[in-house]
């Protein structure tokens, strides 16, 4: 395809894809809101194919700029969680702990126009304390969801730093980052630059501290990445392991000091979640009806655990090889699977397979299907079909991100020691 051809088939698509996306936001037309998905997908597409030394034209940006313009301005449609990120803000600004009060329990002295969207107002905080700075952060700069917006896009704006003009281009683009990042404003965003970040200090030679502190980081915004430490430092000296895991260790009680008084209350929520929830996962689905809810969950943690202690045996593994993995292990055995946890795959795989994370949230997102049953119905059951039709792609997906060198079964045993 020719330059202006491109360019041309740039500007169609972000205009033809911006208004299904305003009709949808505005009417509510869940289909719509799938159409512009697979419209920001094409985009992401023609970007792909621009020349690396053409990148910093600025011809180029224009039509995603307008893309990108949009997801900040809309109001988020998919999703909830940024009403519940600005509420606990509010409730830090006041003086309260978020993981102290459930919302309803203060909803008769603080008044937020987030409240009336909050999410499971009877449960206190999830979020960890990175996170929760940060939503105190953008409740200071002001009470509406283009401030946390904002937010996100300064930690996008960040992965500059780490990556080159084009990597940029197809990062900002890519359809994961402007509906699940931007415009649905997930905290998940957050977390992309500390990932690139820990990437790099972990292949310094010098670096004990750096891996440590980010994965408290990590942990400290969404807990579960912090999966991302082990992995990235399996390589290195036993000695060293311990000091990035000790100051991981230290980085996160700290981070944890000022939210002392709450005692249990800290992770009464992520308990809930880990105990009682599910969704879009049928793994999970698939064990459960053969024993129970509970086996399934079972079943699935030793599942994971083992996994993750041999990807962490495993020799002949790249870092991000090794981290990738282990998301996709994450991803098969959580109980629950949201489309916005695949943002994490993007700093995990190398930019040349982003198609493939493009293509996995493309089916991920038809588990929004469940909205138009939810607003006729009541019911928040995915239907069986989208289910198969939606995980059969995902399979496919992972399996082409799944390490070559973790594919044979000669690789299946192939452990190191660890290094002294």
């Amino acid at each position: 395809m020719t330059a202006p051809h491109r360019l041309a088939a740039l500007w169609i698509v972000a205009i033809a894809g911006g208004a299904t996306w305003m009709d949808s936001i505005h009417t509510g037309w869940v289909p719509g809101y799938l159409i512009a998905i697979a419209a920001l997908s094409l985009q992401w597409w023609l970007y792909a194919g621009i020349p690396r030394e053409e990148a910093h034209w600025l011809r180029w940006w224009i039509p995603g700029s307008l893309s990108m313009l949009l997801a900040l301005l809309a109001p988020p449609a998919l999703s909830d969680d940024v009403f519940r990120y600005l509420w606990e803000g509010h409730v830090q600004n006041q003086g309260y702990s978020p993981f102290g009060h459930a919302p309803e329990s203060l909803f008769p002295s603080l008044a937020h126009p987030a409240e009336p969207y909050l999410n499971h107002p009877h449960l206190p905080a999830i979020y960890p304390p990175l996170a929760q700075a940060l939503f105190r952060l953008a409740d200071g700069l002001g009470h509406h969801v283009f401030t946390w917006k904002l937010i996100l896009m300064t930690s996008l704006m960040l992965t500059r730093w780490f990556l080159p003009v084009r990597t940029f281009m197809l990062l900002m683009f890519h359809p994961l980052v402007l509906v699940e990042g931007i415009w649905n404003a997930h905290l998940d965003l957050a977390g992309l630059v500390l990932v690139w970040a820990l990437f790099r200090t972990a292949g310094r030679s010098k670096s004990n501290g750096g891996p440590g502190l980010l994965g408290a980081a990590l942990f400290s915004l969404k807990i579960v990445p912090a999966v991302f430490l082990p992995m990235s430092v399996a390589n290195r000296s036993f000695g060293r392991q311990c000091h990035s895991a000790a100051v991981c260790g230290l980085a996160v009680v700290a981070s944890y000091l000022p939210f002392l008084m709450d005692g249990a209350g800290l992770f009464q929520s992520l308990s809930t979640f880990s105990s009682q929830w599910y969704f879009n996962n049928p793994n999970f689905y698939a064990l459960a009806h053969l024993g129970s809810p509970e086996s399934a969950r079972v079943v699935l943690t030793l599942t994971l655990g083992a996994g993750l202690i041999w990807l962490y045996l495993h020799r002949g593994v790249g870092i991000r090889d090794r981290c990738r993995s282990a998301w996709l292990l994450v991803l098969l055995c959580s109980p629950t699977v949201y489309p916005w946890y695949l943002l994490w795959l993007l700093p995990l795989t190398r930019p040349r397979h982003w198609y493939l994370v493009a293509i996995a949230y493309a089916a991920a997102s038809l588990s929004y299907w469940i909205l138009i049953d939810y607003h006729r119905s009541g019911s928040w059951q995915i239907h069986p079909a989208w289910l198969i039709g939606e995980w059969l792609v995902l399979y496919g997906c992972f399996w082409r991100l799944w390490p070559a060198s973790l594919r044979s079964l000669d690789d299946l045993v192939r452990f190191r020691p660890i290094p002294r």
